[in-house]
């Protein structure tokens, strides 16, 4: 009988079409995302019957979670990095302004220390959000 030889030949292409596969999937995910995560985290604000803001594209947003978390912008940050992060903003723009959004659960202390380190960085014009409260008479 005859045995049969094979000649086994490297493969030397790259299947690179689960790659793209994944890279898409990403790129979509990432591009549904983005526009959820323009203004800061979801916070339960509290109620107030006065006040309107107006939001220039010079304006920073800092949330407090009800956990405790601290955002600057959707990034989560700490106290030391949220002072070095406004420095530096606020040393590229000076007409930088804040608005501090803090979860009607959050400590009034922890509000009053974004509010002194947001003073402290240089920030002049700063805002406190809330929901409107609809007074009927």
């Amino acid at each position: 009988m005859k045995s049969r030889l094979y000649s086994y030949a490297p493969i030397s292409q790259i299947n690179i079409t689960s790659l793209v596969d994944v890279t898409m999937v990403l790129l979509i995910v990432s591009i549904l995302i983005t526009p959820i995560m323009l203004h800061g985290i979801n916070v339960q604000l509290p109620q107030a019957s006065s006040g309107r803001m107006d939001i220039s594209k010079d304006t920073v947003t800092i949330s407090i979670s009800r956990y405790g978390s601290l955002y600057l912008d959707n990034a989560i940050v700490t106290y030391e990095s949220l002072k070095k992060r406004l420095k530096i903003i606020v040393g590229s723009n000076q007409n930088t302004s804040a608005i501090i959004k803090a979860d009607k659960s959050v400590k009034y202390g922890e509000v009053v220390k974004v509010l002194d380190i947001v003073r402290k960085s240089g920030v002049s014009r700063v805002a406190l959000p809330t929901r409107v409260h609809n007074m009927r008479r």
